[in-house]
């Protein structure tokens, strides 16, 4: 299975907030799931006071991680979804690389059908 998590996922995990998060992490890394981590994502954390880099170790040592950014292309398709621009810009990502779930806690803001909690998983 290919996952994208979004941002808050992965606070959550990295701050202790949610057990849905770290069981994911678990699940994830035990399954041997393959991880979309976006620029987006990387950014938004660090906006944040995190750093996704002991994260990524992490789940490199035992699953396949793939990194992506957008292009122009994926920006415009994204202005053209019905949903937030920011929101739309992770789906398309995920969509681009082939997830076939993104993970969030923030559904919402998701009205597509691949959008799953971390605990739904």
């Amino acid at each position: 299975m290919r996952i994208y998590l979004d941002t808050n996922v992965i606070m959550d995990l990295l701050l202790g907030r949610d057990s849905a998060a770290y069981q994911l992490v678990i699940k994830i890394c035990s399954e041997q799931h393959e991880v979309i981590i976006s620029s987006l994502v990387v950014a938004e954390l660090e906006r944040n006071g995190l750093s996704a880099e002991g994260f990524i170790a992490l789940l490199c040592s035992n699953t396949i991680v793939i990194t992506c950014s957008p292009d122009e292309h994926d920006r415009m398709e994204a202005r053209q979804l019905p949903t937030h621009f920011a929101d739309a810009l992770h789906y398309v990502l995920a969509c681009r690389y082939g997830a076939d779930y993104l993970v969030t806690k923030n559904i919402k803001d998701f009205p597509f059908d691949n959008i799953r909690r971390p605990d739904e998983l």
